[in-house]
């Protein structure tokens, strides 16, 4: 078992008692601080020999004895700054108590002290990271081989404290590095949300938005693109390239709606992948088709644009980081933050062309407005004119009075005509347009409008199928007839003189569907919708100057839809 014994025991005695050859070395000082030494040993005179040998080595030992693995586990824990063990000892050995050491991962110097041992086992212990090695009956040079250890171990410890503090320096460095760089990216970001606030050209804003996201994150390539369909299928409308992609400067390939991009835009969540990652994603399907083509990609990083209302808007995506390395959480905080920014700058910009439409709009509907009353109330004005002029010469007679009356009368109907729509739009926008629906037959309502359209348009011939049996609908009769009306006189105004009108009602889905044809001018497919909308005209109806405030479809889709329909155009060139 281990005991401890302090050297005041066994090392303090008065100079002029101490055995003859144990004297201090005069020339050697001795120690400031006293040193702890465990001696692993069996044999309590071979420690008490030991120990005189480090007092006449002008140490000072505070010094503690184990000679099995219990005492020595147990001394351990008091910290020695040595170790000098037996090499064989009846229940340990100093080879079992450098591993030992070794598990522990303690750097305590072991030094070997033995009465007879092998050169093979000196080299052992060596291998084992025994500190030195001596023989018994030789210890003039233990104090040297302490010395040494503790020095050795002192210069270990001095490194590593030396190494610590570099890799702590390093780290501050790289801290401060980063917090430079955050400061860096806060400072592009506040010059990017300005830039971007600024823009309210969508185009210019895409530009703005692609290039800024390119320089603060630090990558070979940007794209925005803008979602276009229900498919998620993306239109590219901005790209930006380093030098190092400007052999792809004209590339140009929609995204459809499938694949990894889909997802960016269907979950309205960030990806950051590694190129490994990258290809490893079941949504990955290369560049299929463009593989040849496409840019080269090495990592990816992609953020969603997402509107007030949640929905998607399109993504801005980077690839290959300028450095060489992968997109980091840093880089991905600040593609988001662009992204939301992007996404609330596009939708101003989206709102303010719309404001401008509509201002171009309105402008448009005030000068056809006032060109569409101004012709009619002229129109009354120079009937009345001539009404008087005959009137005083004595020459109006019945037929002229009738024919008179007949334009005033037609014309007040068509102001009539304009002022309701004008009102009806009102209403439509106040959600005041209201419904009086009872059971109608709309085989009977078509036939008798139609009847009345023929009589009034001469030079046009309407072709009617209708259902021989009443189509019976609940609906409000009135504004059923005002969108056949509608529809029948956009059929005869932009058809030539000659033209068949054809006219369709059938049963359809356990509704009624009523298909109308002419051989007009057509509608260019891309403004199919915008007819739909208020003053919205196709160009070519404006170049031919026929006359209308295009109100009249936008009221017709707008009771339709009241009604639980719908309203469309199809046109696949005249007609």
């Amino acid at each position: 078992m281990g005991t401890a014994q302090s050297a005041a025991d066994t090392l303090s005695q008065p100079e002029a008692n101490r055995p003859e050859g144990r004297r201090t070395d005069p020339g050697r000082p001795e120690t400031a601080t006293p040193i702890r030494a465990l001696l692993l040993e069996d044999r309590a005179t071979d420690a008490e020999l030991i120990a005189l040998e480090l007092r006449r080595a002008g140490l000072r030992a505070d010094w503690m004895r184990a000679d099995d693995e219990e005492g020595y586990r147990r001394l351990l824990d008091a910290a020695p700054d040595v170790i000098l063990a037996d090499f064989s000892l009846p229940q340990f050995s100093a080879l079992a108590a450098l591993d030992l050491l070794r598990e522990r991962g303690s750097d305590v110097p072991l030094i070997v002290v033995s009465g007879a041992m092998s050169d093979e086992e000196a080299v052992e212990c060596m291998r084992r990271g025994a500190a030195d090695y001596l023989i018994k009956d030789r210890l003039g040079r233990l104090g040297f081989a302490v010395r040494r250890a503790l020095a050795d171990r002192q210069a270990r410890i001095e490194r590593r404290l030396a190494e610590e503090q570099r890799a702590q320096l390093r780290l501050e460095q790289a801290a401060r590095a980063r917090e430079q760089e955050r400061s860096a990216r806060l400072r592009d970001l506040a010059d990017a949300s300005v830039s971007i606030s600024a823009n309210l050209t969508v185009d210019v804003l895409l530009d703005t938005i692609t290039e800024r996201a390119r320089g603060i994150v630090g990558a070979h390539q940007a794209i925005t693109s803008l979602t276009v369909d229900r498919d998620l299928s993306q239109s590219i409308t901005a790209v930006s390239l380093s030098n190092a992609f400007a052999p792809w400067a004209t590339y140009d390939a929609p995204i459809d709606g499938t694949g990894i991009y889909r997802l960016v835009c269907a979950e309205n969540r960030t990806y950051r992948l590694t190129q490994a990652e990258l290809e490893a994603h079941p949504a990955w399907r290369g560049f299929g088709t463009e593989g040849g083509r496409h840019p080269p990609m090495r990592g990816w990083l992609a953020a969603p644009l997402v509107g007030r209302d949640g929905g998607n808007l399109g993504m801005i995506q980077l690839s290959d980081k300028t450095d060489g390395g992968d997109f980091d959480e840093d880089d991905e905080a600040v593609l988001v933050q662009l992204a939301r920014l992007a996404s609330v700058a596009l939708e101003n910009a989206q709102l303010y062309q719309q404001a401008q439409e509509a201002v171009r709009a309105r402008d448009e509907f005030l000068s056809i407005a006032s060109h569409e009353l101004r012709n009619p109330i002229a129109g009354i004005k120079g009937t009345a004119q001539l009404f008087r002029r005959f009137h005083r010469q004595g020459r109006l007679d019945e037929a002229r009075l009738v024919r008179y009356l007949d334009t005033i009368e037609s014309t007040a109907d068509r102001l009539a005509s304009l002022t309701e729509d004008l009102l009806d739009v009102s209403r439509l926008q106040h959600g005041q347009l209201s419904l009086r629906p009872r059971s109608t037959d709309l085989a009977e309502l078509v036939r008798a409008t139609v009847s009345r359209h023929q009589l009034h348009a001469e030079r046009h011939r309407f072709a009617l199928a209708v259902p021989d049996e009443p189509l019976v609908h609940v609906a409000d009769p009135d504004r059923i007839e005002q969108i056949v009306t509608n529809v029948l006189s956009n059929a005869v105004k932009y058809s030539p003189d000659g033209g068949v009108i054809e006219i369709e009602l059938a049963r359809h889905d356990g509704g009624a569907r009523l298909r109308v044809r002419d051989s007009g001018i057509g509608v260019p497919p891309e403004v199919t919708e915008r007819i739909f909308e208020p003053f919205g005209r196709a160009e070519n109806a404006a170049v031919r100057n026929i006359p209308g405030l295009g109100l009249g479809l936008y009221i017709c889709r707008r009771i339709a839809e009241q009604h639980g329909g719908r309203l469309w155009a199809e046109s696949a060139g005249e007609g």
